[in-house]
């Protein structure tokens, strides 16, 4: 499975959850009341509470279907909570018992739900449409203690219970005129209310904490408090199971258990982390925890020996101090949910970035800390707010590619200043139906799959095996990834790195940081600084537009406001409709966003380009019969008054009433918290690089990312551990003119401009290269200590040729679909002239008008 997603709701216990069906609500179970939060963004956030119970909350459950919320308490109630447009309304259940309700959950139909009890009866509860309630009716015997737990059967009338007399049983809750008759089968044939169908005991008499039917429903596994898994396979009404396996593990007790499919368990607890059982009749085993032990610590506390622990008290008279567990959950799970699945199968399941990764695993450094000024993690992956606009400030400026410069740093530090107003260029160009354009194979870090998740825009160019992933899913990708060990612990939010700059008494690196903050009076920034020993720059280089200088373009964007563009401003096709159109640029996002537009405004699109196309993709896409090429632009005559809005190309052709001008024509690579390395910067890459990582002059300062052309993101991934084994001492550079020398064969074969950065075509060599430098993890008493590299495989090379030509087949097809719908639309007109005229068809045939430039 894939990294988790971790939610820190808050500092208490979480006795219950449940999703709503979209996963967009969160129902937890806190103290005397739910709390329930909506997602936003990669998060949760508190959006209501459900205050009725005066006691405890013990457990609570969501319908899929309706909505419903169900929650009981130890006051002896059961309240459902129906959504309506001003809230959840609560309905009192009468349960008729008298002790706490221990848990609760809807039949798969909800038409019902059951509750147990400390008063040893299970209250099966049901609407009552004559009378407009809620009633229940109570499963009594055997029962002879607390139930702990409940489970439905898929046909929503058999229902598995746990108890502290250690028995995990299977009930008939049949209730006429609210179940259907149920099929007969293994748990037997009629099946009147209250039948027992099965009653199974713990081995070792443990209290029974969870119950869960299979997807099929044709088998049952339960957790006891022996640390054991029981799976029964009945074998019809009366009759012995066929099989009965228990499963013993020197583990702590499992509290919550689901089923993956027919073979497999999952099973979680007092250990703080999800374990896997797989098996069948034949026999079931522990295969392993879902947490890695390949990232650092994991499990440590129980592997440290005994001899270590003594060793410890012996040399400084106290044993490990660590309060903080190596596992996700800091405490006991209590509850597992299925949060993503389907047909029986578990893609995700919910329990109540690579740099900081690779850094984190190598278990040498005293302190680790990421400054993001975004408000979450994802960097060019998240979408900005949808009433933002971007910002083209100076287009001079841009074009001079020094659009970025220094803030001025306060002298005196700390300080709490008036808010920053000048623009930064923070944003992204994420666009609603944007998706990748590489495998997510090929994208995807070494260990950490990319989940295979589709759009149904995606299946429909690519097939259902389509290798692109919607920018959603990377965006949740990367935040998973960082939500994990606690490393979204090690990140500030909301904060700019405003310098960077080496103290030369100390040798430290010191960072100056801004971070808004809102005060009573008004919106302040608060600008610090902290020191390290080593920076690594992982800022990326697509956030500064670049602008070619064009006569007259800055006079038509202050004539015509927002008639100018940046490709990373794109959002969809929807504004332009009907407008004449020029969309500057042949590499990435000129080709897209020409392609999506080409049916939508004024035909033709006018694409500007100036002969040389994408090594990628070629020009397939500007192949589209609605789109028109033209070479570079010479000059723009505007005047508001006159509403004169004309472009002129460099073959003498002229374009007149053009709305919107989009230049995709790349960003500007900078760096403006370090302005001195910055100012060496040459044709928009940045020297003194080696191996595009390490800062000839003082390699303490790194770059992960400063590559073009390659694998994102996994090959950040190879550089982040070469840079981590470096920091961490494990490993050395070459001499600096064995690094002066890679340099400048680098520039002799690929040039020294953008190309230089380029990995393309040779992926294979460099990741050899890097995964060579930085050798295997470390290994300490049998420990792994460190991010494994594996070797380069080749098919990640062919998987990502393979999909440019699924990009290029996708553009042939739908250029041909165009092509042929632009020929029928024309025999259509013709034959409505011929009706309408009464000519002849031949007639028409000597009607040639004379063709002229759209000016």
């Amino acid at each position: 499975m894939a990294s988790p997603e971790v939610h820190h709701l808050f500092h208490h216990p979480i006795a219950d959850h449940s999703f709503s069906a979209d996963k967009q609500t969160l129902a937890v179970a806190r103290d005397t009341s739910v709390e329930l939060y909506g997602r936003t963004g990669s998060g949760f956030k508190l959006k209501d509470e459900l205050k009725g119970h005066d006691k405890t909350v013990t457990s609570v459950d969501i319908a899929l279907e309706s909505g419903r919320i169900v929650t009981c308490s130890q006051d002896r109630n059961a309240l459902v909570w129906e959504p309506s447009p001003t809230g959840y309304k609560p309905t009192l259940v009468l349960l008729r018992i008298n002790r706490a309700a221990t848990f609760v959950r809807w039949s798969p139909s909800e038409t019902k739900f059951a509750v147990g009890s400390g008063a040893r009866v299970i209250a099966i509860c049901y609407f009552e449409e004559e009378n407009d309630w809620w009633v229940s009716k109570h499963i009594k015997k055997p029962i002879r203690s607390t139930i702990t737990t409940v489970a439905w059967h898929p046909n929503s009338v058999l229902l598995a219970a746990g108890s502290t007399d250690a028995h995990a049983r299977v009930f008939s809750s049949f209730i006429k005129g609210v179940d259907a008759r149920p099929e007969p089968g293994v748990w037997g044939e009629r099946l009147p209310f209250n039948t027992v169908c099965g009653e199974y005991l713990n081995n070792s008499a443990g209290w029974v904490h969870a119950v869960s039917f299979s997807p099929s429903g044709d088998a049952l596994a339960f957790a006891a408090h022996d640390s054991s898994i029981t799976v029964v396979y009945p074998n019809g009404a009366d009759q012995p199971p066929r099989a009965v396996v228990s499963v013993s593990t020197q583990l702590l007790p499992f509290m919550s258990l689901i089923w993956n499919g027919e073979a497999e368990i999952i099973a979680a607890g007092y250990d703080c982390e999800a374990y896997r059982f797989k098996g069948n009749e034949g026999g079931w085993q522990l295969t392993g925890s879902l947490e890695s032990k390949g990232r650092p610590g994991l499990g440590d506390a129980r592997e440290e020996s005994a001899f270590n622990m003594f060793k410890q008290m012996d040399l400084k008279g106290k044993t490990k101090d660590d309060t903080q567990l190596k596992t996700v959950h800091q405490n006991t799970i209590s509850t597992i949910r299925v949060y993503e699945g389907s047909g029986g199968a578990v893609k995700k399941f919910s329990t109540g970035l690579i740099s900081i990764d690779a850094l984190a695993q190598e278990q040498t450094f005293d302190r680790i800390r990421c400054f993001e000024r975004r408000e979450k993690a994802g960097g060019c992956w998240i979408e900005d707010p949808k009433d933002h606009v971007q910002q083209i400030p100076d287009f001079e400026v841009c074009a001079e590619r020094k659009p970025d410069l220094p803030l001025p740093i306060p002298e005196v530090l700390p300080a709490t200043l008036p808010r920053n107003t000048k623009y930064r260029f923070s944003e992204t160009s994420i666009y609603p139906a944007l998706e990748t354009n590489i495998d997510s194979r090929a994208m995807s870090y070494s260990q950490e799959p990319m989940a295979e998740v589709r759009t149904p825009l995606n299946i429909e160019r690519h097939g259902k095996d389509s290798p692109f992933r919607h920018w959603k899913v990377v965006e949740d990708y990367l935040q998973s990834l960082l939500n994990r060990n606690g490393y979204e612990k090690l990140v500030t939010y909301n904060t700019t790195v405003e310098n960077v700059s080496k103290d030369k008494s100390t040798g430290q690196w010191v960072l100056t940081l801004r971070q808004s903050v809102d005060t009573s009076q008004n919106d302040c920034d608060y600008w610090w600084q902290e020191s390290f020993d080593a920076v690594v720059v992982a800022t990326g280089h697509y956030h500064v537009p670049f602008i070619p200088h064009i006569d007259g373009l800055p006079q038509f964007e202050r004539n015509f406001p927002g008639s100018v563009e940046h490709s990373k401003a794109w959002r969809g096709p929807e504004k332009y409709r009907g407008k004449r159109v020029i969309v500057v640029g042949a590499s990435i996002s000129g080709p897209d966003i020409s392609f999506a537009m080409a049916d939508e405004v004024e035909p033709p699109l006018h694409s500007v380009v100036r002969g040389r196309y994408h090594p990628y993709f070629f020009d397939f896409a500007f192949q589209h019969p609605n789109i028109l090429r033209h070479p570079p632009i010479t000059h723009i005559v505007s005047n508001r008054e006159k509403n004169i809005r004309t472009v002129y190309f460099e073959d003498g052709t002229t374009l007149e009433n053009v709305h919107y001008i989009i230049m995709g024509t790349g960003y500007t690579w900078t760096l403006p918290f370090l302005p001195e390395i910055a100012s060496t910067i040459r044709n928009n890459r940045l020297p003194n690089l080696y191996q595009h990582i390490f800062w000839r002059e003082d390699p303490s300062l790194c770059f992960v990312g400063a590559i073009a052309a390659g694998f994102t993101f996994k090959v950040f991934e190879w550089q982040a551990v070469l840079v981590a084994r470096f920091l961490a001492n494990r490993i050395h550079l070459p001499p600096v003119s064995e690094q002066l020398k890679w340099e400048e064969d680098r520039i002799a074969y690929k040039g020294d401009g953008i190309p230089f950065t380029a990995l393309y075509p040779d992926f294979e060599d460099y990741f050899e290269e890097i995964r060579k430098l930085a050798g295997e993890p470390k290994v300490e008493e049998g420990r792994q200590i460190g991010r494994p590299l594996p070797k380069f495989e080749k098919v990640w090379g062919e998987d990502f040729d393979k999909t440019h030509l699924l990009r290029i087949e996708m553009w042939k097809k739908v250029n041909e679909a165009a092509r042929e719908r632009i020929r029928k639309d024309a025999e259509r007109d013709k034959g409505e002239l011929l009706a309408t005229t009464g000519l002849k068809a031949n007639s028409l045939d000597s009607l040639h008008p004379t063709i002229t430039n759209r000016s």
